[in-house]
This record gives C-alpha cells, sequence and structure tokens, in this order.
C-alpha cells in the first residue's frame, strides 16, 4: 500500500467517492443479499498530464468470503458514446497510474502492459455491471473468493505440476526484484475504464480459472510484508446476469480514462504493514472494518479515542464525517487532522461520542464500540443498506450509559466530569469526557 512512484502521476485530497463519474465497489453476499462495503482508506491521483486518473479504494476482508466488484457510471453517457472496461486480478504495478493498454512485453512509462482477465461494456442506457469473478467465457464466471496469498504458489488452472510437490526453498536474500513485483501485485482488482471505438461480430472465448500464482519467496515476502490475502476462483462457475445474448462485441480503445484500484487485505495485514496505526486517525477508517476487528480490546480503545480527538477538533460531527485523504497508506498528505498537536483537549459529552459512534458505524458496531459487545453475532461485516435515523438511534441512551462506565473505569485514559443537566424537562446527570492529562511536579 504505497504512495505512488512513478513520476507521471501527482496527488490529489478531498475526493468525494459518490461523486465519481466511474467507480467500483466491493461488494460482498451474493446477488441474493449483496451488501456494499465501505473503504478504510480512498484517495486520487492523476497522471502528469492530467489525460487518466486513478482512485485508490483500500477494503478489509475476510478470508473465505465470496466478492463481487460493482462498476457504475455516476450518469448515462451521451448518444454516440459507449464505455467499456478492461478488469485485471492482482495484475499489474498498483502505485503507477497507467495513460493507456498495451499488448505485453516493453513499453513506455505510463503504458499498461499486463494481461487483463477479460473486459466488459456498457450496454445502450446502461450504468452499472457488476464483476462476479474470473472470466470462463461469454456467458458465466469463476465466483471471486478471499483467499491465502501464502496458498497461492500455484496457478489453479494448471494441470502439469504435482500439488503435493514441495515449492524449492530458497534464502531470503536471493528475493529478486520479480518476486518484490509479485508481492505488491496481489490483493488488488483494477478496473480501467475506456471509451469504445468501435463493434465487430461478437466472438466466442474460454479460460481455465486462474488466481494469483506466486513462487516461495514471492509467497514468503508477502507474508512478511503483511499482503495476506488474493483474489481464488470459485470450484463453479456462475452465470452473469448482464451476458444476454448481444449482437456485436465492443472494441476497447487502448487509451484509459480512469482506473478505479480495488485493494484488500484482512485485518492483520493491514497492521502488519504497520500502516493501520496512521490510518485509524481518521473517523471513516472504521466504517469499513469487520466486527472481529472492532471487537479487539486496542481497536475499540482508538475508534473511541478518534471519535472524541475529532470532536474536540472539529467542533461538528460532519465535519469530522469528512474524508480528507488515505492516513498511514504510504501518502504524505499535508493536513492538521491526526497531528499531534492538537487543539484545546476541551470537555465533551459522553452522549455526543455515543451519537456519533451510532452516526459513523452500523449498529451492531456501536454496541461493540459503546458497550462492549460480546454477542455470537454471525454477521462479519457492518451492514447500513437501508438504515434508517430510528434503527441507528434505537440503542443511544444504553450507549451513552455503557460508554460513560467504560470511560470512568479508565481515569489514567479520560479526566469524566459530571454536570448536571439544565432545562425545566431534564433529569439526572450529564457526562462529559477529556484526555486525561499528565501533570508532573
Amino acid at each position: 500500500m504505497g504512495a505512488a512512484e512513478s513520476h507521471t502521476a501527482k496527488k490529489q485530497v478531498n475526493v468525494d467517492e459518490a461523486k465519481e463519474f466511474f467507480s467500483a465497489k466491493l461488494v460482498v453476499g451474493g446477488d441474493d443479499k449483496p451488501e456494499t462495503l465501505l473503504p478504510i482508506s480512498y484517495w486520487k491521483e492523476a497522471s502528469e498530464d492530467e489525460e487518466a486518473t486513478a482512485t485508490f479504494a483500500y477494503y478489509c476482508a475476510e478470508p473465505g468470503v465470496k466478492f463481487q466488484v460493482k462498476c457504475s457510471l455516476l450518469r448515462p453517457p451521451p448518444d454516440g458514446v459507449s464505455y467499456g472496461a478492461r478488469v485485471y486480478v492482482d495484475r499489474g504495478e498498483p502505485d503507477t497510474v497507467y495513460t493507456s493498454a498495451a499488448v505485453e512485453g516493453d513499453a513506455e512509462d505510463g503504458v499498461d502492459t499486463s494481461v487483463p482477465d477479460h473486459y466488459f461494456w456498457f450496454g445502450p442506457g446502461e450504468t452499472e455491471y457488476v464483476v462476479r469473478g474470473f472470466f470462463a467465457d461469454t456467458e458465466s464466471s469463476w465466483p471471486f473468493q478471499f483467499g491465502s496469498a501464502a496458498a497461492a504458489r500455484r496457478s489453479l488452472g494448471s494441470h502439469n505440476v504435482d500439488e503435493d510437490e514441495p515449492e524449492p526453498k530458497r534464502a531470503r536474500s536471493s528475493v529478486s526484484s520479480a518476486d518484490v513485483r509479485l508481492a505488491k501485485e496481489i490483493g488488488c482488482v483494477r478496473v480501467q475504464f475506456c471509451k469504445v471505438v468501435k463493434w465487430m461480430k461478437p466472438l466466442r472465448h474460454a479460460a481455465t480459472p486462474r488466481r494469483a500464482s506466486l513462487p516461495g519467496s514471492a509467497a514468503e515476502l508477502c507474508d512478511r510484508k503483511g499482503a495476506r490475502v488474493v483474489a481464488k476462483a470459485g470450484t463453479a462457475t456462475v452465470k452473469d446476469q448482464e451476458a444476454a445474448t448481444v449482437e456485436k462485441e465492443a472494441v476497447l480503445s487502448e487509451k484509459i480514462l480512469h482506473e478505479c484500484r480495488v485493494f484488500f487485505n484482512d485485518f492483520g495485514g493491514y497492521r502488519a504493514q504497520a500502516t493501520m496505526g496512521a490510518a485509524m486517525l481518521e473517523p471513516l477508517t472504521f466504517r469499513g472494518l469487520p466486527l472481529s476487528a472492532l471487537r479487539q480490546p486496542d481497536v475499540r480503545r482508538r475508534c473511541i479515542e478518534t471519535f472524541l480527538r475529532a470532536l474536540q477538533r472539529d467542533g461538528s460531527e460532519k465535519a469530522a464525517q469528512t474524508r480528507l485523504s488515505g492516513w498511514g497508506f504510504g501518502l504524505a498528505r499535508a493536513s492538521t487532522r491526526g497531528a499531534t498537536e492538537d487543539t484545546d483537549n476541551a470537555k465533551v459529552a459522553v452522549k455526543r461520542v455515543a451519537k456519533f459512534a451510532c452516526e459513523i458505524l452500523s449498529p451492531a458496531a456501536a454496541k461493540i464500540v459503546c458497550a462492549g459487545s460480546t454477542d455470537a453475532d454471525e454477521a462479519l461485516y457492518q451492514t447500513f443498506a437501508g438504515l434508517t435515523d430510528k434503527e441507528r438511534f434505537a440503542d443511544l441512551e444504553s450507549h451513552t450509559t455503557a460508554l460513560g462506565e467504560y470511560l470512568v473505569n479508565r481515569p489514567d485514559l479520560y479526566e469524566v466530569t459530571a454536570t448536571k443537566s439544565k432545562g425545566w424537562l431534564s433529569k439526572g446527570t450529564e457526562y462529559s469526557v477529556s484526555f486525561a492529562e499528565l501533570v508532573i511536579e
């Protein structure tokens, strides 16, 4: 998860995901109950000539879960214009903003020479297409599933090797530049949007299911670097709902308009990369974490501290919910957010912190953070689809009480102050919290 190292890219910040014309989002749950995940980090970059752009979205994955990539246009294209996209799975340099695509081989800077898994196009009036997996044929896919990078040492489609035969071991010092490149490529689906330049007679295609195939040294490097998840192919094909019989097939331009980079790794992998600590300075990072991560005591504490600092610093919930950058993902952002020199250590009402948790997180996640819930919930991810304000704040009072107890029981970290409620209709006592200050005499 590094910043762009190529001279062809420059950084951009303050990106609103909802306003991007081209988008690609990670979806779990299958066709019967799809749930669009929220990224833990998101930003945008452009090529030097600003002719091509790329967005970078990092998601927290749970190994073994099936996933899809939902590709969308913000609005239908004008008459006479059609768009399509090439799909790359665990292929290509994720740090470079490519300007054009080419066949594999030597190429100039900014030209993508990787081999795509397949490509698709939007039909007349269409603004959405779901990439369900690796290309199988014109009507079906091998479904995506989060798999183990350490186990991805063979090509799933290879029948010429003995799967029981161990990989030859090499010394760590013998890790080559090719191994490093392979380690950087995995855990990413790239959707490369282009214009349709012409149409041709449909062709029949077939392919063997693939997954990231890593030699032993690359797999070892991935483990040390914290890259633990790859895109794995399912064992049976599924029919693509959009793959109806067509009379013509699109030919895509080599010129790239925009590329969506969808990265995925498990929470432990991100932590091994030493990037998650800085990323957790942003409140919105916690929206993308699975419930299992939020149940970890130190993550729960970091979540509460980040919410408290955001409310102290920004003064309003709306300002604290604005995503400013991809904290900790190799980026040097010019921002005062998350700096150690915070402004006044102001008192914040405990109820306000609990309310902020309800606004930022799903109800299940807010319960974990405020009340330390250990319910045996089968859900893996936070769910936001169709969520109403009534559902968000249904347990606000109980969350406030539980959060207050949590804070009071940690006087070395937090200073809790009781204040009498004001107003004719107010009852009981309200509590405010700030960070405990160490005084050395």
